[in-house]
């Protein structure tokens, strides 16, 4: 039963930050990326909480040094292309640039004084992988690839850990999904007929992770919370 509710709690939280996102695009995107620098930095959740900031401040960052002008594109595709909607990835990019180059100066030196360190080559191997794809392939494809590749992965083991696996969780676990991919093909379908074909398809990936990031990240925190409170009853 429990499952159920947090089943429930996750779909409002996730048509909450659609409908956040119609209405205040430019914020929800602002929020939707300091988000993900704490989500991506759990790929290094065996490290400082500042290591993690950081490599999640390098990965969301480094397109934007990388390729400024796709990431505005993207971005202004994303916000809908106004006075204020530039302005605000203007400033998006600006920070990420100076973030991005604070972020690889203190990676740099942290990866140093830890050579001895058993995830060594690790990190190594993952800033390797990282710049040649941003450097070699389009922004959204360099997304997919570290998506798929390495952040998937790493955090379903991380998440199987603590997620049991009765009956109740996979049923919400394949319910979600199913409704994602849903709701995923809905809203392309509408979109899709006022916008581009690639419009629409940027538009329901980035606004469909948010709806999706915010309730997982929630709901994961409240399991977790469940378990420690479960253990010391």
């Amino acid at each position: 039963m429990q499952f159920f509710i947090w089943f429930f709690t996750y779909v409002i939280i996730a048509l909450a930050c659609v409908a956040m996102w119609v209405i205040a695009p430019a914020m929800s995107l602002i929020i939707f990326l300091i988000i993900s620098v704490w989500h991506f930095g759990g790929d290094w959740s065996d490290s400082s909480t500042f290591a993690r900031l950081s490599f999640g401040v390098w990965v969301l960052c480094l397109p934007a040094a990388i390729s400024p002008n796709e990431v505005m594109d993207i971005f202004g595709d994303l916000i809908l292309q106004s006075l204020v909607a530039d302005n605000v990835v203007h400033l998006i990019i600006d920070v990420a640039e100076v973030l991005f180059l604070m972020s690889s100066l203190y990676l740099a030196v942290n990866i140093t004084a830890h050579r001895k360190a058993p995830q060594f080559k690790q990190r190594i191997i993952d800033i390797t992988c990282l710049a040649a794809g941003a450097l070699l392939l389009p922004i959204m494809l360099y997304f997919v690839l570290y998506f798929c590749a390495l952040h998937s992965p790493r955090h379903l083991l991380l998440s199987f850990k603590t997620v049991d696996s009765s009956k109740s969780s996979i049923i919400v676990i394949v319910l979600l999904t199913l409704l994602t991919l849903l709701l995923g093909t809905a809203a392309w379908s509408i979109i899709s007929d006022y916008a581009s074909l690639a419009t629409a398809t940027l538009q329901v990936i980035f606004v469909g992770l948010f709806a999706l990031t915010v309730p997982h990240m929630f709901i994961i925190h409240l399991f977790e919370t469940h378990l420690t409170k479960r253990e010391f009853d």
